[in-house]
């Protein structure tokens, strides 16, 4: 009988992964969860070793011509596509401004880039003012074996980087006007965007930063806190999918970063990894994400941070001024902004 109960509990989570993994926002197959095990056990062995993952840019055949943008802006709310190599034509995009301030999204592993993310955080980001948003078409190498987009994450987040950079010498357009937004892997082309930039970029929010094969002590191989003038970390699901460690200046661990509530059947964790991005889209239209400067979710809870600096959580404004760990405590639906509590 126990056999049984365990057979037909397996079943069902096949077929819940199986229904989970479709849709037009990052969820996991099983499939898709043993290629992240794979590469969970591949990093816990080269730690064990001392040795390192190794992204030399020459590693994985790559094209940046098959980097493309959409382009969003108040006046252009249907997108127009521009490839990496066509930035001198730019200008020909009508609805492009030289004046606004630009926003780039950046997608994670097998996700389209026009996913939820990438609509929902352009029209809260269109819903604040004036700007150019540009969402990053990676597609060709998101969508690959967990490794092999890993392999690629350099090259894309260059090309990114190479694509800001010709802006700002074609316009005259200063870096002080760009902000980047990754979700997973897309936090760490953000990262890389900034790096091929010199860490000019005025801001990156990396959302819930992937794990596997990134490693704490290897900064200049994912995103880390000199990449912009201000990085800013959200993490949300540090036990399996997400970093584990502060990567940022100001690193948000809601609900202690582990585990997100609401999030009840979260069988490979992509409902708690997703949660940074939701969370992101609705600090852009109430931001109501109250935190504290703590040591742990623990001495947050029991009051005893309730006196030290505090911040919100996401937007578009950021105050460069603040460094540090950060923690709050959420809604399990939406809003899940609580406001301050203390």
């Amino acid at each position: 009988m126990k056999g049984l109960v365990i057979f037909y509990f397996l079943i069902y989570i096949i077929a819940y992964c199986k229904l989970q993994s479709s849709g037009d926002e990052f969820n996991l197959s099983y499939e898709q969860y043993e290629d992240i095990l794979q590469a969970k056990i591949w990093g816990k062995q080269l730690l064990a070793s001392k040795d390192r993952f190794t992204r030399t840019q020459d590693v994985m055949k790559f094209d940046p011509n098959a980097i493309s943008f959409y382009v969003y802006t108040n006046q252009d709310s249907a997108a127009s596509q521009i490839y990496f190599n066509e930035t001198a034509e730019l200008t020909a995009i009508t609805s492009f401004n030289v004046d606004f301030p630009s926003v780039y999204i950046i997608q994670g592993w097998k996700t389209h880039s026009d996913a939820y993310i990438d609509l929902e955080l352009t029209k809260g980001i269109l819903k604040k003012g004036q700007y150019n948003v540009f969402c990053v078409d990676w597609d060709q190498y998101a969508y690959q074996l967990y490794l092999e987009s890993v392999l690629s994450v350099p090259n894309v987040g260059k090309t990114v980087g190479q694509f800001i950079k010709n802006i700002s010498l074609l316009y005259n357009y200063s870096n002080d006007n760009v902000i980047v937004m990754g979700h997973s892997l897309g936090a760490h082309i953000a990262g890389f965007a900034g790096k091929e930039n010199n860490g000019s970029l005025k801001a990156i929010v990396g959302m819930d930063p992937a794990g596997p094969l990134f490693f704490k002590d290897k900064p200049e191989d994912r995103l880390n806190k000199d990449d912009a003038q201000y990085v800013e970390v959200i993490h949300t699901n540090a036990i399996f999918l997400g970093i584990d460690y502060s990567a940022g200046d100001v690193d948000f661990w809601p609900n202690g970063g582990y585990g997100q509530p609401g999030c009840n059947v979260d069988v490979f964790g992509a409902c708690c990894h997703k949660r940074s991005y939701y969370y992101q889209i609705e600090s852009l239209y109430d931001n109501q994400f109250y935190a504290r400067k703590c040591d742990s979710l623990e001495n947050y809870i029991a009051g005893k941070c309730a006196n030290n600096t505090g911040a919100l959580m996401g937007g578009i404004d950021f105050d460069n001024s603040i460094t540090g760990d950060f923690y709050l405590e959420t809604n399990s639906e939406e809003p899940f902004g609580l406001g301050d509590i203390f």
